[in-house]
């Protein structure tokens, strides 16, 4: 069988800003998703998030994420709630059909960040076939120079 390895790595730098007005909630361009391994489809090896702060900007590297085997659309919707409250949405745009699950990866940047300040972040993933919206991670960090961090779904 042949083993298909597909890394989906979007990075979006500048795009969103994590200051902008709190009720416009900013979209990003709709991306592809694929499964990392089609030999992995089932498999229910454990997910996780990774954030990485550098200077004002953090990068978030979701691993593993099991989702529908044939989503292959998703954007991004990044939101200020009250004060440093932020909600990062993996909004699927197909998917849910079929009965299998595969991992999948997801990568994501915010910028516009201010060193010293705490940030209470939600990601959350809201599924296309039956609009349910979950919240798999919840972490918070204070802005400083390489802050890093593993969070694991409950």
């Amino acid at each position: 069988m042949k083993k298909i390895s597909l890394l989906l790595l979007v990075t979006i730098l500048g795009s969103f800003a994590a200051c902008d007005d709190e009720d416009s909630p900013k979209r990003s361009e709709v991306m592809s998703a694929q499964c990392q391994d089609e030999s992995l489809r089932g498999f229910e090896e454990g997910d996780s998030l990774t954030y990485t702060v550098e200077g004002n900007t953090i990068g978030i590297a979701i691993r593993n994420l099991q989702r529908p085997c044939d989503l292959t659309k998703f954007q991004y919707l990044l939101e200020q709630k009250e004060g440093n409250r932020i909600v990062l949405t993996i909004e699927e745009l197909d998917g849910g059909a079929v009965n299998c699950i595969c991992p999948m990866n997801f990568d994501y940047s915010v910028g516009n960040l201010t060193s010293g300040e705490t940030y209470y972040y939600e990601v959350r993933v809201k599924a296309y076939s039956t609009q349910t919206e979950f919240t798999p991670y919840t972490f918070s960090f204070t802005c400083t120079e390489k802050a890093t961090g593993t969070v694991y779904q409950e």
